[in-house]
């Protein structure tokens, strides 16, 4: 597999500077790495998969100083390996429950409070956006032809929608996402559900921004929705819904995209300010649609944001790295591989508890990845109002 720096750097600015994830099909936050990961991959080869408690939670613990324009902030990361073979599309609740894509191209389940785990689940596989803290997990099945709607739970399995595509989904399991037409996205949709409703009820309410293109990428438990409206010149917006205060579009400047990918409880929005070299990775707040906070050290990129305002970005500058930020903190900080030996890191998902999933992967000098690993990070900041345990 190669992963070269000039072959990754090329890959993930076409598709994340270019905003191409937000198009239709399987696209989640991190497709362009996912393509990188599975399409240039030779084949690792499908090992074991078992689940041993001293290996699950056998910790690795690195100690680390974040630095923000030259100001230090004590921040503790704990790594954790999973004691599983690497997997990149992959997303944890609240509660520590893991649901990803294995190296099969299959679906798995773990619990990493208890260790119960369920590999190579039965196709048809679902490309998992979001899981909330009930862990009912909403993605996209695609074929060739066409794309279904996703909703996976222990108890009932997984559930398929040909007329709904969930990208999030809040504590309630209602869900924001787009509606499908003609076996591709279509316009922004939001489906409420009664608590006994499935994937093909409940009621479902287009939400229209003005423009042909958009998508919705993420619901709060409080019914607030966040997507990304494309315009035909090629720029991009980024905008919260309301029952109560309908579309506001987010603070952007002139000449500028703006691309959100998350919203928690509090109304905090993670994503980035774009311009056709730069990207900051930015926090802004859902009522005013000002921006709160712009990481302007780093060519970075916000995936994800749990309630306690730490956020997951991806610095975009080669050799890729993956941090946590914390704005009201002043905090940036790397994220440690469990192996010091290993070659890099992806991370994915962030949790309330401070628990950041992904991988760790090992490289032969000519880029070729050789060995993978799923790992846990825990973040704990010593000293915040809010403990991020």
């Amino acid at each position: 597999m190669r992963l070269t720096e000039t072959t990754t750097s090329e890959a993930l600015r076409r598709t994340v500077c270019s905003l191409g994830y937000l198009t239709s099909g399987p696209n989640s936050r991190e497709a362009a790495m996912t393509r990188i990961i599975r399409g240039t991959a030779r084949s690792i080869g499908r090992r074991a998969t078992c689940i041993c408690m001293s290996a699950l939670f056998a910790l690795v613990t690195a100690s680390v100083s974040a630095q923000t324009g030259g100001m230090q902030r004590p921040i503790n990361i704990e790594v954790i390996d999973l004691g599983l073979p690497g997997t990149f599309t992959v997303r944890i609740s609240d509660r520590g429950l893991v649901f990803g894509v294995d190296s099969a191209g299959l679906n798995f389940v773990l619990d990493t409070r208890t260790g119960r785990y369920q590999g190579s689940l039965p196709p048809p596989t679902i490309e998992p956006f979001d899981i909330n803290k009930r862990g009912e997990v909403v993605g996209l099945y695609d074929t060739p032809s066409s794309i279904q709607g996703g909703l996976w739970t222990w108890e009932n399995g997984r559930q398929l929608s040909p007329s709904f595509l969930p990208r999030g989904i809040n504590e309630h399991g209602d869900m924001a996402g787009n509606c499908i037409l003609a076996g591709q996205a279509g316009p922004p949709c939001l489906l409420t559900r009664d608590p006994q409703d499935d994937l093909a009820s409940g009621m479902l309410r287009v939400i229209d921004v003005g423009v042909d293109t958009a998508q919705l990428v993420g619901i709060n438990d409080h019914g607030v929705v966040v997507g990304n409206a494309s315009y035909p010149d090629g720029s991009t917006r980024a905008f919260t819904w309301s029952p109560t205060d309908g579309v506001t579009f987010l603070d952007t400047p002139p000449s500028m995209n703006s691309v959100a990918t998350a919203i928690n409880d509090h109304g905090q929005i993670a994503g980035a300010i774009q311009g056709e070299t730069v990207s900051h990775a930015t926090m802004w707040f859902a009522g005013s649609g000002a921006i709160g906070a712009e990481l302007t050290a780093l060519n970075s990129f916000a995936l994800a944001i749990n309630d306690h305002g730490v956020l997951l970005v991806l610095d975009l500058t080669g050799p890729f790295g993956y941090h946590v930020w914390v704005p009201s903190r002043d905090i940036v900080a790397a994220l440690p591989p469990a192996d010091p030996t290993a070659s890099g890191v992806i991370a994915t998902d962030i949790n309330d508890r401070g628990e950041i999933i992904g991988m760790q992967y090992v490289a032969s000098p000519d880029g070729v990845v050789l060995s993978s690993q799923l790992i846990m990070w825990e973040i704990g900041i010593r000293g915040a109002h809010l403990q991020v345990r």
